[in-house]
């Protein structure tokens, strides 16, 4: 509701500029509430204003948002060459959150083809950022579930240790959506292990 305010406040001001930074936090927000066609109406539309005001760098925000909302909509293929512009402009714009969400959206269409080896490698430049920057929110790392999920088939020691990292933090800041996350990867790697 409050960035929709925004939204609505810099519309009324003619303020061009905040309306495509607007639209990716309100379609991010709306991926995470399982709204996918309005996410993707929100990314469209901020996309076509920070190209109009040419502002790269939201630009490869907003392409990173579309392939995340691919890979939880539309065919893997197309989240893959969405999200290989995506990074090349991540990497020229030095945009660290459009290569999080790129790079998010590109793990996720990886582990819906049952292709982990592609999901570990697509997701394992963000997971090294957050553990070296000490990311402790795991809403800000909704994504290292994806990848224990994908090292659960070929590397459990490797998925279990993740899995520690996260649900502590987890459970120190009382988060039960990742606690859940972490429940489901649990079973996951005991179901690999033989242990149904």
């Amino acid at each position: 509701e409050i960035m929709l305010q925004l939204l609505q406040r810099a519309r009324e001001l003619g303020d061009e500029s905040s309306v495509p930074y607007i639209l990716v936090l309100l379609g991010w927000t709306e991926c995470l509430q399982g709204d996918f066609a309005q996410a993707g109406r929100h990314g469209s539309e901020g996309l076509a204003h920070a190209e109009q005001v040419g502002q790269e760098t939201l630009v490869a925000y907003l392409l990173g948002l579309r392939v995340l909302v691919l890979a939880h909509t539309g065919p893997p293929d197309e989240a893959a060459a969405e999200g290989k512009r995506a990074l090349e402009l991540a990497a020229r714009t030095r945009s660290r959150p459009a290569e999080y969400l790129t790079r998010w959206g590109l793990g996720l269409a990886a582990l819906s083809t049952a292709d982990a080896d592609e999901a570990v490698r697509s997701l394992a430049p963000i997971v090294d950022l957050a553990r070296r920057e000490s990311f402790a929110e795991p809403g800000a790392t909704r994504f290292i579930t994806d990848v224990a999920e994908a090292l659960a088939q070929t590397a459990g020691d490797e998925a279990a240790e993740l899995l520690d990292w996260y649900e502590g933090h987890a459970r120190r800041l009382g988060r039960r959506s990742a606690l859940a996350s972490s429940a489901r990867c649990r079973g996951l790697l005991a179901a690999e292990a033989g242990d149904v």
